[in-house]
């Protein structure tokens, strides 16, 4: 027998036996290839070796806990577009005793109890391996709360990485260089009332603090979706600013009671961890409105000197009287990014809720114009054709009471999109974008429609400045990503991000045709009926017809094409049409009330 201070990495397969149940012979294959092709490679380049293999997982030992750390890694980021196997790892330095037939002690018991405690794709390590990585390798890890592991008798600090943490990278084809002028991340304010319920308005205050100071040309502002997956997690302002790229953070919390606010607010400098400003605002809640506008005026009022002229016909916040339908809009908002059948129709209960209480404020149309969209493309709508007139309908009533508003025109864009008006599409996006060049949905949509116009080069470009505004980009940018991949042909590149949509947002029906006719389209026949089969689960009314409307590719063979591809996997075909709305901003002055009693 053998003992000796080793580092340990402990892997195994989520869902093994599920699996093997399901299609033995493919995941023996899978495994077969995983194997030859990734983890025996990885482990070499690494300096590792395999020391127990116990069919569904393996244990391996490194000279190093950098070199166990890095294979680890590169597995998981290999493993990041397979369909079949997604692996937990765990990873400790510790004694190990070697005999001839197995491997025991210390080191090998935590590295099994943290594999066990990882989700797919993450990797657990524990505080003692933690140290023992540099400042790069280590800062790519997050936690450090302790942990009692089964039959260990200290606690022990576990540090997480998951291999979404490398997405922004992964998709960056060159580094990008620091901004060239100020920039800012809103970090989420902390809900301090005591309530879960009052989550949704601490978020609602953020997210309209960032739009505020989007408005700025002078100003670089992080899009909410990066800002918000630093939301509940004790992190360094220092380590923010690093990971978003910015030089600013602007942190605080929020305190509902009865009828009165209290928002807290303080302005960081995230290199040197100086505080630049803070203040507190003790209000009664109509006035919540022109709190954001005091927050935002103050900020940008302190960096005024790096900022440029600022125009003082800047769009004002909207009446304080709306708060009821503002309100009802946050908690829409909650579950349209959730995507299911179920929260789109509850987002369309509560924002017409919202616009009975107030049909003049312009956010509410503009989400329920998104919301019909969402309905018709993912296969819930009864009547496509007429959820598509509403939507139209909602943006332009939306433009027409903010003219000045960003969302409102992207929002416009969206459905002009939809409606096979692409070059107005665009027009309405540009529009958006003088508004708020910061404004990295517009970018996204931009994007999109420049991939249905045939424009692929061009969209690639859009949505890489989409990306670096909003690097912890939300799923809808992966699908419009591979969507475009798959535009300009090319089809195994499209599958990997597709793959991660359904992943994170199993939902978002459309990123499944795509996905659907990637894998027809390279052979793949099998995976192909699979997304069919998924599809036809969440929507069982969809057929080739329907997907011909809602996708509005300008050149009718790559349309034709993507639409056969889905027949070939097994999409129901009754026919084929295309829906044309036809737009007139004349129609900006629909009544209000039709949208309440629709």
């Amino acid at each position: 027998m053998e003992r000796r201070l080793a580092a340990i990495l402990a892997a195994d397969v989520v869902d093994y036996s599920r699996l093997m149940g399901e299609d033995q012979d493919g995941m023996l294959s899978a495994l077969k290839s995983f194997r030859a092709d990734l983890l025996t490679p990885s482990t070499e380049r690494h300096q590792g070796r395999l020391v127990k293999n116990m069919g569904d997982g393996w244990l391996l030992e490194f000279p190093s806990i950098a070199d166990a750390v890095s294979c680890g890694m590169d597995v998981q980021l290999g493993l990041m577009g397979h369909g079949q196997i997604k692996l937990r790892v765990g990873i400790h330095i510790g004694d190990v005793v070697f005999d001839e037939e197995d491997v025991f002690g210390d080191g090998v018991n935590i590295a099994g109890r943290l594999e066990e405690l990882a989700s797919p794709g993450e990797i657990l390590v524990s505080d003692t391996a933690h140290q023992s990585l540099d400042g790069k390798a280590a800062g790519q890890f997050e936690g450090g709360e302790l942990h009692q592991l089964k039959n260990i008798a200290r606690p022990v600090a576990i540090w997480r990485w998951h291999e979404r943490t490398a997405l922004g990278e992964a998709n960056k084809t060159v580094q990008q260089p620091p901004p060239d002028k100020p920039s800012i991340a809103v970090l989420p304010f902390d809900n301090m009332s005591g309530d879960p319920e009052q989550e949704y308005f601490a978020d609602g205050i953020t997210e309209d603090i960032i739009t505020e100071l989007s408005r700025y040309r002078g100003l670089m502002v992080i899009a909410r979706n990066s800002s918000f997956t630093y939301k509940g997690k004790p992190v360094a302002t220092s380590k923010v600013g690093r990971e978003l790229g910015v030089r600013y953070i602007l942190e605080g919390s929020i305190r509902k009671a009865g009828d009165r606010v209290r928002v807290t607010a303080q302005l960081i400098d995230a290199e040197r961890g100086d505080h630049i400003w803070a203040e507190r605002f003790d209000r009664v809640l109509e006035d919540i409105f022109a709190v954001q506008d005091e927050i935002t005026q103050i900020v940008t009022g302190t960096l005024a000197p790096k900022l440029e002229t600022v125009s003082g016909d800047r769009v004002m916040n909207e009446d304080p009287q709306r708060l009821g339908a503002y309100d009802l809009v946050l908690r829409a908002l909650v579950h349209w990014n959730r995507f299911s059948k179920e929260d789109h129709e509850e987002t369309d209960r509560l924002v017409r809720a919202a616009i009975d209480l107030d049909p003049s404020y312009s956010r509410a149309y503009s989400v329920l114009a998104h919301n019909l969209c969402q309905i018709r493309n993912s296969g819930y709508s009864t009547d496509p054709e007429e959820s598509l007139h509403d939507a139209l309908r909602a943006a332009q009533m939306s433009v027409s009471l903010d003219d000045n508003d960003a969302q409102a025109h992207h929002t416009l864009a969206m459905v002009c999109m939809f409606s096979e008006q692409l070059e107005q599409a665009i027009a309405e996006c540009h529009r958006a974008l003088e508004l708020n060049p910061n404004f990295a949905d517009a970018h996204m949509r931009l994007a999109n429609v420049l991939a249905f116009s045939g424009r692929v080069e061009e969209a690639r470009s859009e949505l890489e400045i989409a990306m670096r505004l909003n690097p912890h980009y939300p799923p809808m940018y992966l699908m419009i990503l591979g969507r475009t991949c798959y535009l300009q042909g090319s089809y195994v590149e499209a599958i990997e991000p597709l793959e991660r949509v359904i992943n994170i947002a199993p939902g978002l029906t459309p990123s499944r045709t795509v996905l659907a006719a990637c894998y027809q389209a390279t052979g793949r026949e099998d995976d192909a009926a699979k997304q069919i089969e998924e599809l036809l689960r969440k929507a069982p009314t969809l057929t080739q017809a329907h997907v011909n409307k809602v996708t509005p590719i300008k050149n009718d063979e790559t349309r034709k094409q993507f639409v056969a591809y889905l027949g070939q996997a097994g999409l129901p075909g009754d026919g084929s049409g295309s829906t044309t709305v036809e737009l007139g901003l004349s129609q900006h002055g629909s009544s209000t009330s039709d949208f309440c009693r629709n």
